[in-house]
């Protein structure tokens, strides 16, 4: 804890700006909260949350200042991350329900929710490997999965055109030239053509890109669904469901069953996106700033939904995907702690044994000289 506070806290005395040496020291933290806490999960993810918090920077310059909590201006030294879909229940104060379930369909009440999207900023030059785990910005689900999926489809776009020429003409570019034409700076073809495949084949099936708006879908049994994109599968992962509501606040345990293959929601989800191509200005200005489950945000009102709690209490999918990687670490400290324990006891039990002093074991010794009698 200390040494995490020393490396925190210390300030440049020529206060230099410099980011690319503050995304140093935050390495440098993740390692040592890694080595530290590494049996703890939440200790160490709390340790990441605190020592990892870009805004707290002291030589930071791009921040605003209200009311204590630090405002980003300029988000294109970030990179974005998706974290997880949350469903947060619509408070119901109505008198004829069933148990705070307001809505009747299918013979019983059924709790209404709002669907939302959560991410993560972090640092531009980490790939989307240091991250503030202290601050998870929180938006409509659908405004989330407009904007990213846009950026995805973009990027394969640029990806397509830029590699192709690449290619024909057997060009070498440097990496700072690769992106002056085009809003994907960090265009890479030896890693986008492979991530872009499956969306240029017409996405593998149906386009889930279709169905983002609440619409009427099927009728069965008299019954009218419709759908839309909500949280569900195996990892809780977006999927376009089934609803009862025109609203689409009230789901069913069906999924819109018209062969989706995910391809481009999977992509989002795992995509590491670049903020200076535009994409987090309005996501970052609109988002619920949420800390500790509580709003920072004063552009965002969440006093109607708790979804600032509802998020701290859904676990989080990118944190689990760090925490796997992570599960070696054990082994690794283990190793290390018995080997220098090994190394330390055998120089310590050869100190002491090693005496140029001690008397000869050997029976052939020399007796001991008496001195003369006198």
């Amino acid at each position: 804890g200390t040494l995490l506070q020393c490396i925190v806290f210390v300030e440049d005395e020529t206060g230099i700006q410099n980011h690319r040496i503050y995304s140093m020291k935050r390495l440098l933290i993740f390692a040592v909260a890694a080595a530290s806490s590494v049996h703890d999960a939440s200790a160490l993810q709390t340790s990441l949350s605190t020592a990892t918090d870009i805004r707290n920077a002291p030589f930071i310059s791009n921040i605003r200042r209200v009311e204590g909590y630090a405002y980003l201006d300029d988000l294109s030294g970030y990179d974005l991350i998706f974290n997880k879909c949350i469903r947060v229940k619509i408070p119901n104060n109505g008198d004829d329900d069933e148990e705070g379930n307001s809505y009747f369909a299918n013979g019983r009440y059924h709790a209404q929710y709002q669907n939302y999207a959560s991410f993560y900023l972090c640092d531009k030059y980490s790939t989307c490997g240091s991250c503030d785990f202290s601050t998870e910005y929180v938006t409509d689900l659908i405004t989330y999965l407009e904007a990213s999926i846009g950026y995805v489809q973009g990027m394969c776009t640029s990806c397509s055109a830029y590699c192709r020429r690449r290619l024909e003409e057997g060009e070498e570019e440097e990496e700072e030239e690769e992106g002056k034409n085009y809003d994907y700076p960090n265009l890479d073809c030896s890693t986008c053509a492979k991530q872009c495949k499956n969306l240029s084949s017409n996405n593998g099936g149906a386009d889930e890109t279709n169905y983002l708006e609440c619409q009427a879908a099927v009728e069965n049994n008299g019954i009218q669904y419709y759908s839309a994109p909500q949280c569900g599968g195996d990892n809780n992962n977006i999927i376009i469901g089934l609803y009862y509501d025109e609203d689409c606040t009230v789901k069913t345990a069906m999924e819109l069953d018209y062969g989706f293959s995910y391809n481009t929601f999977k992509l989002m989800e795992d995509s590491c996106m670049d903020c200076s191509s535009g994409l987090c200005a309005d996501l970052y200005d609109e988002s619920l700033h949420c800390v500790n489950g509580y709003n920072k945000n004063n552009n965002a009102d969440d006093q109607d939904m708790p979804v600032c709690k509802t998020a701290k209490s859904t676990a989080d999918r990118t944190y689990s995907k760090r925490k796997k990687q992570l599960k070696f670490m054990p082994l690794v400290i283990l190793v290390v702690m018995l080997a220098f324990f090994f190394l330390f006891g055998s120089y310590t039990y050869y100190v002491r044994h090693k005496n140029p002093l001690a008397e000869p074991l050997s029976g052939n010794a020399a007796p001991t000289e008496l001195p003369p009698v006198t």
